[in-house]
C-alpha cells in the first residue's frame, strides 16, 4: 500500500514537473520575469516568511496552552513547530506525525488531541480567510467582473461550507457512535475535530483572539504576495494579491501529495492565468514561497539537533517522500 502511494506521489510530481518545463520551454518570455527578482527583495520576502512562521507558531501555542499544556513555552514549542513543517516538505502528513510524536514524547499530550488541534486550525484558517474575502469583495462589487469565474459565489460557498461543517461533524459523530468499531479511524478524526471546535466555541474570548491573530497572519501574507508580484515587475492590485494569497494558502493547507510539490504551482498558475496574468506568474509566486520556506525551515531545523535526530528517525520509519 505504501509503495502504491509513493508511486502515485512520484507520478503526480513528475507529471507536474514535465508540464511546467514544457510550458516555460514554449513561453521563454514568461520565464524571464524571474530575472526581475533582486537579492534584496528576496531577503525581504524571507523576513516576511520568518515572521509568518513565528506568528503561526504563536497561534498554535495559544491553542495548546489553552488545552492543558501550561508548561509549554515558545522556546520549547518553536523547534517542534519548525521541524514539523520541514517534515511536511518530504512526506505525507509529516506535520501531523512529527508534531503529535514530539508532544506525546515530551509532554505526554495525547495523539488524538494533537491531531484535533491541527484539524481545527486548518478549518479555522479557511473560515477566517474566506469570511474576510467575502466581506472585502462585497464592498468591491466591480472587482473581477472581467473574469468568467464566479469568484464571489465560490468564496461564499467555501465560507458557508466551513460554517456548517462543525454541525455536520457533530451530528455524524452522534449517529456513527454505534458503528465506531467498524470505522474507528474515521470516527476518531470526527470526534477530535468536533471536540476541538466545541472547546473553543465555549471560550469566546480565546476564539476572538485566534480570529484576530489569524486575520493578521493572512493580511501579512497578502502584503508578502503583493511585494513578491512587485519584485517580479508584475502590475497587480491588492484585491488580486488577496485572492492569490488565499489560493496559495489553500494549496499548503490541503495536501494531496507531500507539500503539493508541482501541483500547488500549477494551481496558482491556473489562478493567475484565469485572471488575465501569465500562467508563469502563479508558478513563480508559489515556487518562490516554497523555495524560501524550504531553505529557511531547513536552516532553522539544523539548529535543533535533538529534534533533528527524531525527524531522521521518523523519515526512516515512514519511508515516504
Amino acid at each position: 500500500m505504501k509503495n502504491k502511494k509513493k508511486l502515485f506521489n512520484l507520478a503526480i510530481i513528475l507529471l507536474c514537473g514535465i508540464f511546467i518545463l514544457y510550458f516555460f520551454n514554449k513561453h521563454k518570455q514568461d520565464f524571464s520575469i524571474i530575472k526581475n527578482l533582486r537579492w534584496v527583495n528576496g531577503l525581504v520576502i524571507t523576513l516576511y516568511v520568518l515572521l509568518l512562521n513565528l506568528l503561526t507558531s504563536v497561534k498554535f501555542l495559544i491553542i495548546l496552552k489553552k488545552m492543558g499544556l501550561k508548561d509549554l513555552s515558545i522556546s520549547k514549542w518553536f523547534p517542534i513547530f519548525i521541524l514539523s513543517r520541514f517534515a511536511n516538505c518530504f512526506f505525507s502528513q509529516g506535520t501531523n506525525i512529527y508534531r503529535s510524536y514530539r508532544l506525546k514524547k515530551d509532554f505526554d499530550f495525547p495523539y488524538a488531541k494533537a491531531l484535533g488541534v491541527i484539524i481545527f486550525v486548518s478549518w479555522f484558517d479557511v473560515l477566517v480567510m474566506s469570511s474576510f474575502l467575502c466581506v472585502f469583495f462585497y464592498f468591491k462589487p466591480n472587482i473581477f467582473n472581467h473574469s468568467t469565474i464566479p469568484i464571489r459565489q465560490i468564496l461564499q460557498s467555501i465560507f458557508l461550507l466551513c460554517l456548517i461543517l462543525p454541525f455536520i461533524f457533530v451530528i455524524t459523530e452522534k449517529h456513527s457512535h454505534k458503528g465506531a468499531s467498524k470505522n474507528i479511524w474515521l470516527y476518531q478524526r470526527i470526534h477530535d475535530f468536533s471536540s476541538s471546535i466545541l472547546f473553543f466555541v465555549k471560550t469566546p474570548f480565546i476564539f476572538l483572539h485566534l480570529f484576530i491573530l489569524t486575520l493578521v497572519i493572512f493580511l501579512i501574507y497578502v502584503f508578502c504576495v503583493d511585494f513578491c508580484l512587485y519584485s517580479l515587475n508584475v502590475s497587480s492590485t491588492k484585491e488580486f494579491s488577496a485572492l492569490l494569497s488565499f489560493i496559495l494558502l489553500l494549496t499548503r493547507t490541503i495536501n494531496i501529495i507531500p507539500g503539493n510539490i508541482g501541483l500547488g504551482e500549477l494551481i496558482c498558475g491556473a489562478t493567475t492565468n484565469a485572471f488575465g496574468y501569465s500562467l508563469g506568474v502563479g508558478i513563480f509566486i508559489s515556487a518562490i514561497f516554497r523555495c524560501i520556506n524550504f531553505v529557511l525551515l531547513g536552516l532553522l531545523s539544523l539548529c535543533f539537533s535533538s529534534g533533528f535526530r527524531d525527524l531522521k528517525a521518523i523519515f526512516r520509519k515512514n519511508k515516504e517522500i
